[in-house]
């Protein structure tokens, strides 16, 4: 089960994000979105927040995945780009 590691500097905690079903990611200035889907129904969204960062979130989350193509783990490099407002949101 392939995963990415992105440290959330607002809460000061490390986020692990499987990247199962891994449908579509998204990005706009202040935020890059995760969207997961199975069966053809959103099961989940994982919202960065990160003030005139969300594009290079994005750059950095498919940078990621490529690493860990087939499994394993990867950290999303986000030196210089820290999470503002709510951080890192989960939803399911």
């Amino acid at each position: 089960m392939a995963q990415i590691y992105i440290q959330d500097a607002v809460n000061g905690v490390e986020e692990i994000i499987f990247i199962d079903n891994l449908f579509k990611i998204s990005s706009q200035a202040s935020a890059c979105t995760l969207t997961f889907v199975d069966s053809g129904h959103t099961t989940g969204t994982v919202v960065i927040n990160s003030t005139n960062n969300g594009v290079e979130i994005a750059v950095r989350v498919k940078e990621a995945i490529k690493k860990v193509d087939g499994g394993g783990g990867a950290t999303v490099d986000m030196s210089g780009l820290y999470t503002t407002g709510s951080g890192i949101v989960v939803t399911e």
